[in-house]
């Protein structure tokens, strides 16, 4: 137990830049998912409009979409990349309709990642 301790305190962070775009804003990664395999992050957000609205609310611009992305990092949050995919927007967003599976989900596939909104 002593080592676990001893390398805990170790262990320092700092902040760093995951997303930045003019006008916008990165937020809910909790509703979205966070995964990681060794030194590789993977992290959904949305990326929505900033508009300034009362204090107790969210600041964001509901007449425009939100977009679903994703943070990937592969040096363990150092350095980040944002991937956009047509498979995470909603259909209304011009993603894909749902369809059936043509075969079984191998939810144990080294990898595997899943998300559902």
């Amino acid at each position: 137990m002593a080592a676990v301790l001893s390398q805990a305190a170790t262990v320092s962070s700092r902040p760093v830049v995951v997303y930045r775009e003019t006008g916008r804003f990165g937020g809910w990664p909790a509703n979205h998912g966070i995964w990681s395999w060794g030194n590789e992050i993977l992290v959904g957000f949305s990326a929505a409009w900033h508009k300034a609205q009362p204090s107790d609310r969210h600041q964001q611009d509901h007449d425009k979409p939100e977009e679903p992305r994703l943070a990937r990092s592969l040096d363990g949050g150092e350095t980040w990349t944002i991937e956009t995919s047509r498979d995470l927007l909603p259909p209304n967003q011009g993603g894909r309709q749902p369809q059936d599976l043509s075969e079984a989900i191998d939810f144990q596939r080294p990898g595997f990642a899943m998300t559902i909104r």
